[in-house]
């Protein structure tokens, strides 16, 4: 098969097709969630041998996507130029378990214990099942990235640090200027996200050019710390978001200073160091954090990176009803033409790197694939 992920799947009922169509209806929750750990804790378990199956392939061009989410699209898209796709492992990121603390938080707050969302299961498995191909053929090439973000099961103590003296002035800005903020009121058993911001103790915040599937939880609790250095405890008392807020809306705007920024900043970090292990190119979709590495990194400008950008970006509906395996046969059985095919599509686009204005390059792009 490729991958020792998908010789898991395919032994486990979680590939089923009779399962599939009915969204696992017939399947327990609990004999779900426990099908779904055993197989986060064979990826985890396997994490160094699935590293090695990305080094290993032969490849001198290998875009690695983070945590973005990939349609099945953009591979076949990218399949035409890039040798291997390295994306998360949608399976291990459905499975995350929230620390203790972050249980704590959740009762205090009174939010539901969160079960297993059938239909998003069924979703993230046909996605697998269809890009079977792109696997078994080496093209893509499945990674936990999401354990490297979970939260530990004892929350250590750290002296604060506030992010506003640790990151560079340009990049707080950066963030500040894209900041969403609205306000969120308790009702009854949920929290509902409010059109307009005003003083209270619960905000949400997005970042426009930041194309996250959710925005930020903020919540301010008025804590009492009772710490017994003699037999090593701490004691937390935190009273709800819901008490009223006599402060003015200065408060929310600390907290967008102070950590509305950190999970884009602290999880780009990561996959960056992710990206440097495996010698793959970084891809993302947010022009937020794009913004935030061009003002830290200098880009890489050869022409494989900049026609791996340009071929990203286009839009070839020729592809849509291509076949999966059709393209993966071409790719492994006709392994010159694909090269020819490469070095030739690095020519076409190269004049493209001296237009500097995006909607000028664009159109001559699609003079250039029309003709």
């Amino acid at each position: 098969m490729g991958s020792l992920t998908f010789d898991f799947l395919t032994e486990s009922f979680l590939f089923s097709e009779d399962l599939i169509a009915e969204q696992f209806a017939s399947i327990p929750d609990h004999d779900l969630e426990q099908e779904l750990q055993r197989y986060r804790a064979f990826c985890i378990s396997n994490e160094k041998s699935l590293l090695s199956e990305v080094r290993s392939h032969p490849s001198n061009l290998r875009v690695f996507s983070g945590l973005d989410r990939v349609s099945l699209d953009q591979l076949k898209q990218s399949a035409l130029y890039v040798e291997q796709y390295v994306i998360d492992d949608p399976l291990v990121l459905l499975t995350a378990r929230n620390s203790d603390l972050g249980e704590a938080m959740n009762k205090l707050l009174g939010m539901q214990a969160r079960s297993t969302d059938k239909a998003a299961l069924t979703d993230k498995i046909r996605f697998l099942k269809r890009i079977t191909p792109m696997v078994a053929a080496g093209f893509v090439k499945l990674l936990p990235v999401s354990v490297l973000f979970d939260p530990p099961r004892e929350t250590p103590i750290f002296t604060p640090i506030i992010i506003r003296d640790a990151l560079p002035a340009e990049v707080l800005r950066l963030f500040r200027d894209h900041a969403l903020v609205k306000s969120v009121r308790r009702a009854g058993k949920v929290w509902r996200v409010e059109d307009e911001l005003f003083p209270c103790r619960a905000i949400y915040i997005e970042f426009q050019g930041h194309p996250n599937v959710h925005g930020e939880f903020c919540t301010y609790h008025d804590n009492v710390v009772k710490l017994d250095e003699e037999d090593r405890t701490v004691q937390l008392r935190s009273r709800g978001p819901t008490a009223r807020l006599r402060q003015n809306g200065s408060r929310m705007g600390e907290t967008v200073s102070q950590s509305g920024g950190t999970r884009p900043v602290h999880s780009n970090v990561g996959e960056l160091m992710l990206a440097g292990s495996i010698g793959a190119l970084y891809c993302t979709r947010s022009e937020l954090l794009a913004g935030v590495l061009k003002m830290q990194i200098r880009p890489t400008d050869s022409i494989p990176v900049h026609t791996t950008n340009t071929v990203m970006n286009l839009e070839l509906p020729l592809l849509t009803d291509v076949q999966i395996d059709q393209l993966m046969r071409v790719r492994t059985e006709e392994g010159e033409a694909f090269h020819n095919f490469r070095t030739e599509l690095d020519k076409q686009l190269r004049y493209l790197r001296t237009i500097d204005d995006p909607e000028q390059a664009a159109e001559k792009l699609k003079t250039r694939c029309t003709n």
